[in-house]
């Protein structure tokens, strides 16, 4: 294959594209010039800018009637240095001739009334006074009576700003809440236990400043330490005293002792119109804790012990499924392995066939395909099965005979996937 080859675009010698520099704006990602013209260009370019660069500083120089030559006869004069600056500093970044502007203003001069050439800073230093002298004299000594001033004074001492109802935005009562909350932290400092803890035997690690029933709430003495829930309790947000409570505390020890009795949860939450979650949580003691009545404990063990004594008519399978799940821990190999020799990794308990779901050890561990094969949840066996074994073998045979899986899928009324799989022998297996 010829190598790609372009002209240059100065010399216009034809050359392979490895001789013209890469550009990616370009159509074919490369330089319209080559090598050797791309240099000489750039170079043109430079000394171009050298000249115009020259000229400028021609131009700004004839403007003071100076020449290069001139210019650098005056501050070699001088030194090499602004006459403002002191011997040995750095060369400033750039020069500016100074004129006599009272006799020549502006930006041009005619020559004679060129005083010095000066750094860019004090040369526009002296613009900012105007040239006037009497101004540069008020300056000097306007710095020179503070220096002796500064040298001479006591340091100042601020005094530090008194906190409390000494300071002076002080509001006393008249404070927001978060106002109030703020003065009980820097008073107190941080919550560290519950006060209830001995009574209520809570759990919880998150404490808040509660103020006391009846107190005055701008005393730091009239909070006590809570955590989050005995708060909540304390101070009626939940159960009734919540003010999005869908149900009173006497409906809440209503349900409980209406579910003791032995009526379903769905039938309350239809009755008293909430969900079956909130009922489940009332039951539980999870909601409405502080209700009178039989206690959210008892009636939570009451409630554990009634779905161990449910048998399996009684309960989903889902449910029966978890309940294996707490009783015995996740399933962890396969029961079918040594048999079937299986790969998977994925096991789940499953129910021996026939057997009662109720009692723990009728339940084995398999993995994901043997599962699907004990329950005949694959070939044939399957509800939604659109084929029977015969016409599996049928399949097979066919291919072999030299049919399409295309012509066999539209002959059975199924995709080609499945006639693929069928003859893979990953559906419809042959029993063992």
């Amino acid at each position: 294959m010829d190598e790609p080859k372009k002209a240059c675009g100065e010399c216009g010698e034809v050359l392979p594209l490895i001789d013209f520099p890469l550009l990616s704006s370009a159509a074919d990602g490369h330089h319209r010039l080559c090598f050797p013209c791309k240099r000489r260009v750039s170079r043109r370019h430079a000394r171009k800018d050298e000249v115009r660069a020259s000229r400028s500083d021609y131009a700004r120089l004839r403007k003071y009637g100076l020449t290069p030559e001139a210019f650098a006869a005056k501050l070699a004069a001088q030194g090499g240095h602004c006459p403002f600056c002191a011997p040995g500093t750095a060369v400033p970044e750039a020069w500016d001739v100074d004129h006599d502007h009272s006799c020549c203003p502006g930006h041009w001069s005619c020559g004679r009334c060129v005083r010095a050439i000066l750094c860019r800073l004090h040369n526009r230093g002296l613009g900012a006074f105007g040239d006037d002298p009497d101004l540069l004299r008020a300056a000097a000594d306007y710095i020179e009576r503070h220096r002796e001033r500064i040298a001479t004074a006591e340091p100042l001492r601020v005094k530090a700003a008194k906190r409390g109802d000494g300071h002076q935005n002080w509001k006393g009562d008249n404070l927001s809440r978060g106002g109030i909350h703020s003065r009980i932290w820097r008073a107190k400092g941080k919550p560290s236990g519950c006060a209830h803890r001995e009574t209520a035997e809570c759990t919880s690690e998150r404490y808040e400043w509660t103020l006391v029933r009846d107190a005055k709430p701008t005393d730091p003495d009239s909070y006590i330490s809570l955590c989050k829930p005995c708060r909540l309790a304390y101070i009626g947000h939940t159960g009734g005293g919540h003010a999005r409570a869908k149900l009173t505390d006497e409906q809440a020890a209503e349900i409980r002792q209406r579910y003791a009795g032995g009526m379903r949860q769905v039938a309350l939450a239809a009755e008293y119109g909430v969900s079956q979650a909130v009922v489940s949580e009332v039951v539980r003691g999870k909601s409405y804790k502080t209700v009178s009545g039989d206690r959210a404990g008892d009636l939570a063990d009451r409630h554990r012990e009634k779905v161990a004594r449910d048998t399996s008519g009684s309960v989903t399978f889902g449910a029966l499924r978890r309940r294996v799940y707490r009783a015995r821990g996740p399933a962890s190999r396969c029961a079918s392995r040594p048999a079937s020799a299986c790969t998977n990794e994925r096991y789940e308990w499953v129910l021996t066939p026939g057997a009662d779901p109720a009692e723990m050890e009728n339940w084995i561990p398999l993995c994901a395909a043997c599962r699907v094969s004990a329950h005949g949840q694959h070939g044939e066996g399957n509800a939604r099965a659109k084929l029977t074994l015969e016409d599996a073998r049928a399949i097979r045979a066919k291919h072999a005979a030299g049919i399409t899986q295309k012509a066999l899928a539209v002959e059975c009324g199924v995709t080609q996937a499945t006639i693929s799989l069928i003859i893979l022998h990953r559906r419809y297996r042959e029993p063992e």
